[in-house]
């Protein structure tokens, strides 16, 4: 089990996610999410495409598709695969998501809220 205090002091960090969120909602994977989100941020991986099939470049980079992307990862026994292109204040997309019976679904619908301007068929 991977503990907070373990990170790397410069992987503190839980970026853009709201704190309504991290410390309320998504506690659980918090440290996941500070691992994953401080490993993507570091310059070593700067020519990354993508991530676990999650696009890493282009229009969505520090956008909310892309946090609840990757926010995702972060959920056990949860896997998503955005189908249609999200663009930044585009019309919609589509995002398939297969929950395991384990997955914690509470969390996975608190991280679409991230989503919540955004048109998306789920």
């Amino acid at each position: 089990v991977l503990k907070e205090k373990e990170l790397p002091q410069e992987w503190a960090s839980v970026g853009s996610v709201p704190k309504w969120l991290m410390d309320d909602r998504a506690r659980k994977i918090r440290v996941h999410w500070q691992a994953l989100h401080g490993l993507l941020s570091t310059n070593t991986l700067g020519g990354l495409e993508s991530f676990n099939e999650v696009p890493m470049s282009g229009s969505l980079r520090d956008q909310p598709e892309l946090t609840c992307l990757l926010l995702m990862q972060c959920l056990e026994g949860v896997a998503v695969q955005l189908t249609t292109d999200l663009q930044p204040g585009g019309e919609s997309g589509l995002m398939e998501a297969r929950l395991q019976a384990t997955a914690d679904v509470d969390t996975f619908c608190d991280v679409l809220r991230l989503l919540g301007r955004q048109t998306l068929v789920v």
